[in-house]
């Protein structure tokens, strides 16, 4: 995955303000904003079984 995967999925909207200095701003999309609860899971299930994943390093 690329900075641009988003961009070109459509889940992420880039502005270029054009302005000096430049400017750019990202947000997403409704697609984007769909993910949050797929996202939101995600995150769930790491705090909840962080401590049986193996260690790292």
């Amino acid at each position: 995955m690329t900075p641009r995967d988003p961009l070109q999925d459509g889940v992420v909207a880039r502005t270029d303000r054009e302005t000096v200095p430049p400017r750019v701003d990202y947000e997403l999309t409704e697609l984007g904003h769909a993910l949050a609860p797929v996202v939101e899971a995600m995150n769930r299930w790491g705090a909840d079984y962080a401590a049986a994943l193996p260690p790292r390093g």
